[in-house]
């Protein structure tokens, strides 16, 4: 199948965002970039915003009016480098998920680096599994899915679940899933070259940061 010109434009608007990222200084210098073009929530035309909480995690269903009848639900997990919270970027994204795929999704405001290190993020995560679980939502029917950070919780949580001899969701979904943080720049460069989302430039930068702000001294 040929990529759409859509797809195009998007590898080039995400690129582009991409390197203005990398030219910018440090994680408080990103988080105000981002709310800054964050003031109020966004989502596609036919789509309803619910905001819920887990315990003392936000989350948000996104649910499209014209949901299939079933109980099938997407567990999503934001990207942001575990640094970034959960914006209308990813928001719009995941709206036209649930749109597309005609399934209600829910979407976890997990807690972020460097305040919140690892596992902070991966414990969220497996809350918000057990509150679907709790609830019903029985694991063939759930599709874990995220991106960058995210696609990372994604394989985290379902190797959590595993070893807790816990029933695993019907399927995982990686978006260009962060999967190596030994802090070594030349694979994250040499990686990315083909990625639809990051530059060699941020991925390089997230390669300096995040294993002191995410993994600190865990494997």
């Amino acid at each position: 199948m040929k990529p759409s010109v859509q797809s195009h434009i998007f590898r080039l608007l995400s690129r582009a965002l991409s390197a203005y990222l990398a030219s910018k200084d440090g994680i408080e210098e990103w988080r105000r970039m981002a709310a800054n073009r964050d003031e109020k929530p966004s989502v596609p035309d036919g789509v309803e915003l619910q905001r819920i909480r887990i315990g003392n995690i936000p989350a948000e269903w996104l649910i499209p009016t014209q949901a299939d009848d079933n109980e099938e639900v997407i567990l999503y997990f934001h990207g942001g480098a575990w640094i970034f919270g959960w914006y209308n970027t990813h928001r719009k994204l995941l709206g036209y998920i649930a749109k597309d795929t005609r399934k209600r999704a829910l979407a976890v405001d997990y807690r972020l680096a460097p305040e919140n290190p690892f596992p902070a993020a991966l414990d969220d995560c497996l809350a918000a599994y057990n509150y679907l679980l709790d609830r019903g939502i029985r694991p063939e029917q759930m599709i874990m899915a995220g991106d960058s950070a995210g696609g990372n919780l994604v394989i985290t949580t379902m190797l959590e679940l595993r070893a807790a001899g816990k029933p695993l969701p019907r399927a995982g979904v990686c978006i260009s899933p962060a999967t190596d943080l030994a802090g070594d720049r030349e694979p994250h460069e040499s990686n990315v070259s083909r990625d639809a989302i990051l530059s060699a430039g941020l991925s390089s930068k997230f390669a300096d940061i995040l294993p002191g702000a995410y993994a600190g001294d865990h494997d």
